[in-house]
């Protein structure tokens, strides 16, 4: 909406508003400072605009990784069976990126569509330590001003276990003789 009298200075008993749609197809993927001049037959108006151009979101990734120990490299996370496996009670490490577009920041999403964590930049990671075992259903989504969250293209499916406990392993004396007396 451009308001030609926002003020309400016209000495005349009427005001005036249109609404307009500038195409800009030329414009190249970055911030531009625009001149508007608008006018008639007995005025001329100018505004000076900042226009922010951006490619929508697109080919979102994520690579997981396991913090193993805290200020050490993570390490990449590991399939068993060709299924994701991550531990519980580990922190978690995703990283997305975009192929196309420029996020503002980035969510990490349950199955009921829960924000679990967020960063406060395009270039944090996101962490996560989950605490139960189950097959987990999560979505990396994208942040901007113009689109909104956008959602990685597939799910990121995994079972989280803990660690195993109260296992006990005998080679029935076959590898280590009995002790003979």
């Amino acid at each position: 909406m451009l308001e030609i009298d926002p003020s309400d200075a016209a000495v005349a008993d009427f005001t005036f508003s249109t609404n307009i749609t500038l195409s800009l197809p030329d414009l190249l993927v970055g911030i531009h400072d625009l001149t508007l001049n608008l006018s008639n037959e007995v005025s001329v108006i100018t505004f000076s605009v900042t226009v922010d151009i951006r490619e929508p979101i697109q080919d979102i990734t994520i690579a997981i990784s396991i913090v193993v120990e805290e200020g050490k490299d993570p390490v990449p996370a590991l399939e068993f069976n060709g299924n994701l496996v991550l531990p519980a009670l580990v922190p978690i490490m995703f990283t997305p990126s975009a192929g196309k577009g420029i996020p503002s920041y980035w969510g990490l999403f349950d199955e009921n569509d829960q924000e679990m964590n967020m960063t406060e930049t395009k270039d944090q990671s996101l962490y996560y330590m989950f605490s139960d075992d189950a097959i987990r259903n999560i979505t990396v989504k994208a942040y901007a001003e113009a689109e909104g969250w956008v959602a990685a293209d597939s799910l990121l499916i995994f079972q989280v276990t803990n660690k195993i406990q109260g296992l006990s392993v005998t080679d029935f004396n076959i590898i280590t003789p009995a002790v003979s007396t």
